[in-house]
């Protein structure tokens, strides 16, 4: 048996997030130069190989950090079987969903920070689990043994509720 994909979409980083981890990188940068500025100026000051240690130490970790955000990926597919959504950069394997387990799917606006206070895989208000990323739009899963999930979703005009 074939299985058809019905929906498929991979969402970059919120923009919300990217301004967010752009501005700390900036600020962090900005904060450890002057930190440098003034160190240089105690007695003794630092050496050579001391400010290059200072500047790799201090900032990597900001830039590491800011190049993961942007990284991750969130892959939503929706096939008649499943529904299956993956995190690349946080999920070591996808979230499947099975169709037969679903009771009800509605497609609705999402509001990320009121519903679970931000992006990524939460468990919000009123016991749902959200992987939520970069989207305004969201799948709602009812479940049959009562949980519910909600998906993100930048684009939900191709998806079709069975």
């Amino acid at each position: 048996m074939t299985t058809t994909i019905h929906f498929t979409e991979t969402q970059s980083a919120p923009r919300g997030l990217r301004i967010v981890s752009y501005s700390i990188a900036g600020f962090v940068a900005v904060f450890c130069t002057v930190i440098w500025f003034v160190m240089r100026e105690i007695d003794p000051p630092m050496s050579t190989t001391e400010t290059v240690w200072y500047f790799i130490s201090v900032l990597a970790i900001p830039a590491l950090l800011l190049l993961w955000f942007n990284s991750v990926k969130q892959i939503v597919t929706i096939t008649d079987d499943t529904i299956t959504v993956f995190q690349r950069g946080v999920h070591f394997k996808p979230k499947v969903i099975l169709r037969s387990d679903v009771e009800s799917m509605t497609v609705r606006k999402l509001n990320a920070f009121g519903e679970f206070g931000g992006w990524g895989i939460r468990y919000g208000f009123n016991k749902k689990w959200g992987y939520i990323w970069g989207g305004d739009h969201a799948i709602d899963l009812k479940m049959k043994d009562g949980k519910r999930y909600v998906i993100s979703m930048v684009d939900s005009t191709g998806v079709t509720v069975r």
